[in-house]
Parts: C-alpha cells; structure tokens; sequence
C-alpha cells in the first residue's frame, strides 16, 4: 500500500517549486533583455561604421577634387557630326555630348570646378579650323588642371572594338593619366584589353595642362555601337572615366 504524503510536506514542495521556477523565469528575462541591448548596441555600431566608412570615402573624394578646374570637351558638334554609328546611325557628337554632360555632373558633384567647350550641339565655329582653336582657346583659359577630350572611334574592321585613351607625346604626367584611365575603361570594355597610346592630336597640346583624349569605343564595332548609343552605358562610361582620374589623384598624392 503507497505511503501517505501529509498536507503540510506538499505544500511546502509545491511553494519551494513555485519559487525556483519563478526565479529561473526572472533570470532568463535579465540574459534575454542583456542580449537584446549587446545585440542593439553592435548594430549601431555597426551602422555607424557603415556610415563612417561612407563619409571618409566621400571625404576623401572631396579633397582630391575640390579646388580642381577640369576643361570637359565634348568632340565634334553642329555641322560636325564625327562618325556615324554603323548599326544605329547614332552621331558621334551627340554621344560625345552626353558622355561628357554625364562626365561634368560627376566631376561637380565631387567638388571640382568643370568647363565645357560645348554643351549643345552646335560648333564653336564655322569651320573645322576655327572649331578647333576656339576649343584651344578655352583649354588655355585661367588655371586648368586637367582636360578631357571625349570621342568615339571607328574603323574599317567592324570586328575592332573597346576604350582606348591617348595623351601627347613627350608628357609623362599626362601619360600616366592616360594610363589610370586605361586601364578603369578596359574593365568596362569585353573587348581585348588595350594600351594607351600617345598621339599628336592639336586638342591634347593646346594648352599647359595634363590632358588626354578617350575614345570611348568603336561606332563601326556592333557591339559598342549599340552600348554607346544607351544612356545607362553613356552614364557608365563618366563614371568610369571619373574613377580613373580618382585612381590617378590618389597615386599622385
């Protein structure tokens, strides 16, 4: 027969159960708010990090940029049109136009001050001639520290496509600009990686400043033809030409 349990000994059991489980429950609330609060408090920092790390690069940005005078030249225009894309029959002026545009608000954007030898399509002269020494005019102007002449290539072979970038010869800082900016456009570009070149073009010896010309692709190659002609590849190619001056400014620095 099962041996009685008194009234008195169970109900003490019970009190002594009831308190060791209501303090088993307090103590697991204090770990559980402890490990919310650790847990908040590492995603702010982690926020803060990101948002740190975000103002130095914008920083950092600013003072490579900021006091800069960049002459933008947008090749061609007006009675000029360049080439003619084979697949699209895009204008090369219009494209240079737009490259450049998209190129001048980044430039702004990161503290420098941007001067363009055209913002609509019209010539700075009536002639070839005169278009050229009206843009030699500019490049010469006040403190320029840089200019970048933008263009579109093309070629007999339609099989020949991707970036290339040429600066004048005999100008090393100048060939080193051309070089950084080479080297961001073949990232870009899925065509054979490509060399900067150096050329005696009248644009890049007119004036004393660093200076390059970029052909930012082949209009007689499909493929370019077709990228170029888009507003999101036009946007892409500013800021790529942009991260190449970056990537330049800093090795200077």
């Amino acid at each position: 027969m099962p041996k009685k349990i008194k009234p008195e000994k169970f109900l003490t059991t019970l009190v002594i159960l009831f308190f060791f489980i209501a303090v088993v429950l307090v103590l697991f609330e204090l770990n559980s708010e402890g490990t919310l609060a650790t847990l908040g408090q590492d995603l702010t920092n982690d926020t803060q990090d990101t948002v740190n790390t975000t103002d130095d690069a914008e920083s950092n940005v600013g003072e490579l940029f900021r006091g800069l005078c960049i002459v933008v030249d947008a090749g061609h225009g007006g009675f000029d049109s360049g080439a003619i894309g084979t697949f699209t029959g895009a204008k090369e002026a219009d494209i240079n136009l737009a490259v450049s545009k998209n190129l001048k608000g980044i430039l702004e954007s990161a503290g420098a001050t941007v001067v363009m030898t055209r913002d609509t399509d019209e010539a700075l002269g009536t002639t070839k001639d005169s278009d050229m020494q009206a843009r030699g005019v500019i490049v010469c102007q006040g403190e320029v520290d840089f200019m970048l002449s933008i263009h579109m290539n093309k070629y007999v072979d339609s099989s020949v496509g991707g970036p290339q970038v040429f600066s004048y010869p005999g100008s090393e800082v100048s060939k080193e600009l051309a070089e950084a900016l080479q080297d961001r456009l073949n990232e870009l570009s899925e065509h054979k990686p490509r060399v900067a070149k150096e050329e005696n073009f009248y644009i890049l010896r007119a004036g004393n400043s660093p200076a390059v010309l970029v052909e930012c692709g082949f209009l007689s190659n499909e493929e370019d033809d077709e990228l170029l002609s888009t507003d999101s590849y036009q946007q892409e190619v500013a800021r790529t030409i942009f991260n190449g001056l970056k990537d330049f400014l800093e090795e200077q620095n």
